[in-house]
């Protein structure tokens, strides 16, 4: 079930995995549940299955790169790691948060190959 505390729980995972320092475990776990920003859509009248909307853009590759490139040189410094280990982290974990909903049946799924057409489907459909 993919919820915000499975997410968090992945980017942590990773860090765990991959003996960081415990800032990294608050990035990765900060990463994961970045793609959710896209939430406020709601509020903000975008409709659902919009691309703007939830589980659109902030949950496909192109987003998972831009963003953890606008946040790793700032990361590295605070955490003493070289940009580029820092990036991949966050790329990873970022791409957990889309993955995960992929890996999911559901009527409205993450579209992480925007760039292939809007229409979202899970990867069972994909046969």
């Amino acid at each position: 079930m993919a919820s915000p505390l499975t997410h968090a729980l992945v980017g942590a995972t990773l860090a765990a995995a991959c003996h960081f320092p415990w800032k990294l475990w608050v990035v990765g776990v900060a990463s994961a549940l970045l793609p959710d920003l896209d939430a406020a859509g709601y509020w903000l009248g975008v409709p659902y299955g919009s691309f703007w909307g939830h589980r659109g853009f902030t949950h496909s590759i192109v987003f998972a790169v831009l963003a953890s490139g606008l946040f790793a040189r700032w990361i590295s410094c605070w955490t003493g790691m070289t940009v580029v280990r820092v990036w991949t982290y966050c790329v990873v974990a970022m791409l957990s948060h889309g993955c995960v909903w992929v890996w999911i049946p559901c009527a409205v799924v993450a579209s992480l190959l925007w760039w292939f057409g809007r229409r979202r489907r899970p990867v069972s459909s994909l046969e």
